[in-house]
């Protein structure tokens, strides 16, 4: 079974700081959140980071995965676009005290490069995967977490 995921998002459980959820692909939300720009187009294609360890324990079980198959994790309803820039959307609604604070700026932007990937063999093996709404609010959740515990800390 070969796995090939898109942008792997959500809580990482071995960073400390805010920042550090910035060296990873999670960077990419959280970095339009915090007003970064960016010029080139990047693949707009996610996978929630649960969704990646459920399927390579799930995969395990040979009677449901049969042979040496391709499996696109493309997180979301089949059809469902991701929207970089949706994460400006998410801190409104989940996070709005990081905008009173002015944590979180709400200029970012990147522009995604859409492909065609056809991950319906996976969604009949294992299921929906979390969308790309889900994944930002675990991650933005951290990064809010993180970020309170750096201010309770001066």
């Amino acid at each position: 079974m070969n796995l090939l995921p898109g942008y792997i998002i959500g809580r990482n459980a071995l960073v400390k700081k805010s920042s550090e959820l910035q060296a990873s692909s999670n960077g990419i939300p959280v970095n339009i959140a915090l007003g970064q720009v960016y010029d080139a187009a990047r693949p707009a294609v996610i996978t929630h980071i649960d969704d990646v360890a459920r399927i390579h324990v799930e995969g395990l079980d040979e009677e449901r995965v049969k042979g040496n198959h391709i499996h696109i994790l493309e997180g979301g309803k089949d059809g469902e676009k991701v929207v970089f820039e949706d994460v400006n959307r998410v801190v409104r609604r989940e996070f709005p005290e990081t905008l009173e604070r002015g944590w979180i700026k709400e200029e970012g932007k990147l522009p995604p490069a859409y492909s065609v990937c056809d991950a319906s063999e996976t969604r009949k093996t294992f299921g929906e995967l979390k969308g790309y709404d889900e994944s930002l609010k675990d991650v933005l959740a951290q990064w809010v977490e993180l970020k309170k515990r750096e201010q309770s800390d001066k």
